[in-house]
């Protein structure tokens, strides 16, 4: 992950929220899924806190959790249990936070068989 300080690379600026992971790739198992990813190209200029990767049943704005799961900024998997057999959704949205907030999901479709 490259480091820098501020929309100019100044020292001293404010922090922003970091870019969104990269790669994302996810693979269905029975009632739960794997998702990994790569780390953002920056931080934002503050160190990672966490990543977050929620099941969401739809691709739209304010869509129904269906499982969420965290995962340390040096984690890049993370595994959602307990979702439901037979449903054919899942907009898997992975984001990154560090002190100035969270970034905008990458998001990636999956399908259950």
């Amino acid at each position: 992950v490259e480091h820098f300080h501020g929309k100019e690379g100044v020292r001293g600026s404010s922090p922003r929220s970091p870019t969104k992971p990269r790669k994302v790739k996810t693979k269905a198992l029975t009632r739960a899924v794997r998702t990994k990813w790569k780390a953002p190209r920056t931080d934002g200029g503050a160190p990672l806190l966490q990543y977050r990767v929620e099941a969401l049943k739809s691709k739209k704005r304010g869509a129904k959790v269906a499982g969420t799961c965290f995962a340390e900024p040096t984690a890049l998997n993370c595994r959602i249990k307990g979702l439901k057999k037979r449903t054919k959704y899942y907009w898997m949205s992975v984001s990154v936070s560090n002190e100035a907030g969270w970034t905008w999901a990458n998001r990636k479709k999956v399908r259950f068989k």
